[in-house]
């Protein structure tokens, strides 16, 4: 395992997240998430976070030839971790998103497409 890469692109998707999470906070409020039905929410939310991760994590698997998937899986974890620590520490207490059974099929789906994504890439 390349762990150098692991932490650095685990970095860079961190900080990726949370510029567009910032982004759209912005456009569309903090509260204003409630009043949405659950497919505007996804579209407001999963929808922009989508796809600049699977912009990232496409690149590091189009890089990463060996061991795609345990790379990819590590990026991931780290950089989820990485929120739930920041987001805690603002919050003052332990906080684990309610929404935690989207994030994880969703972080499945974006490892998945960016596998094959960064695969054609390296092929092609």
């Amino acid at each position: 395992m390349n762990f150098l890469s692991i932490f650095k692109y685990s970095l860079i998707l961190f900080v990726v997240e949370v510029l567009v999470g910032m982004a759209s906070t912005m456009l569309w409020g903090a509260d204003n998430y409630k009043s949405q039905p659950l497919l505007d929410y996804f579209i407001c939310q999963y929808l922009p976070l989508f796809l600049p991760s699977l912009l990232v994590l496409s690149y590091y698997a189009k890089v990463q030839a060996h061991n795609t998937l345990p790379h990819l899986v590590a990026v991931v974890s780290i950089c989820g971790f990485l929120g739930f620590i920041m987001v805690s520490a603002l919050m003052g207490k332990w906080f684990v998103s309610p929404l935690w059974f989207i994030d994880i099929p969703m972080s499945a789906l974006t490892i998945g497409v960016a596998m094959i994504i960064g695969r054609s890439l390296r092929k092609g």
